[in-house]
């Protein structure tokens, strides 16, 4: 029988990059606030005693009104003989989605916390959110990072997938260049420069935009003011 094992866990009271909301500005509930919370959303629903309630559907609750993040989407690469594992907080929905690393010589751990975290991370700019992660390598020998990005417009889990260059620096950090990252950049069939400058640039952003008709709040200048979540 396979049996599960616990390697890491998040804690937003001491890694900010884990708090939810937008820019990681909640903190979790204490256990004052979670009680008074949890009998707040069991009176809303007509529940009035609250043993009632199934104790693994109570606890499902308390994880969902607490306010701490969502640690998800692992992912691990061994690099130079340590092991890099990779995972996604706080939630799809904020600006701040991002992957964090740790690292150590067992799969199984103990791990500690990489020195570069987040290490994908890209808060603002036309797709924000880098979360949700994996590293792969390409023929060439060189490292890609693949994030999911965040538009949560039509439905607060509305995304899209992000792509940048990836690699390990001189203190066996692992980092994710998202410099430029949502300008084109040019892949190669060869072995690339991980912090290559893009060749091309974005020369629309702010210019001046007509249009012979818009709707209300969508008008022409939305179609280049480097925001996913607004349109012409």
């Amino acid at each position: 029988m396979s049996m599960k094992t616990g390697v890491i866990w998040g804690n937003p009271s001491e890694k900010g990059f884990e708090r939810i909301g937008e820019d990681n500005t909640t903190l979790p509930c204490n256990n004052d606030e979670l009680i008074e919370c949890y009998q707040g959303t069991l009176k809303a629903a007509g529940i009035a005693d609250e043993k009632t309630v199934p104790q693994e559907i109570a606890e499902l609750m308390k994880d969902m009104l607490r306010d701490a993040p969502y640690i998800k989407g692992a992912w691990m690469n061994k690099f130079q003989g340590k092991n890099y594992l990779q995972y996604a907080s706080p939630e799809t929905q904020f600006n701040v989605y991002c992957d964090g690393v740790y690292i150590s010589d067992n799969p199984l751990g103990p791990f500690v916390l990489a020195e570069n975290n987040p290490y994908s991370f890209k808060p603002g700019v036309f797709f924000p959110g880098a979360g949700h992660c994996s590293t792969m390598k390409d023929q060439y020998g060189n490292l890609w990072h693949a994030s999911t990005l965040r538009i949560s417009v039509n439905h607060q889990f509305e995304r899209r997938l992000g792509i940048w260059p990836a690699g390990i620096d001189c203190d066996g950090e692992l980092f994710c260049n998202q410099r430029y990252e949502d300008w084109p950049i040019k892949i190669e069939q060869k072995k690339m420069d991980p912090w290559a400058e893009p060749e091309w640039y974005l020369l629309n952003y702010k210019k001046a935009m007509f249009a012979s008709s818009f709707t209300k709040e969508h008008e022409s200048e939305n179609a280049i003011d480097e925001n996913v979540r607004t349109w012409w």
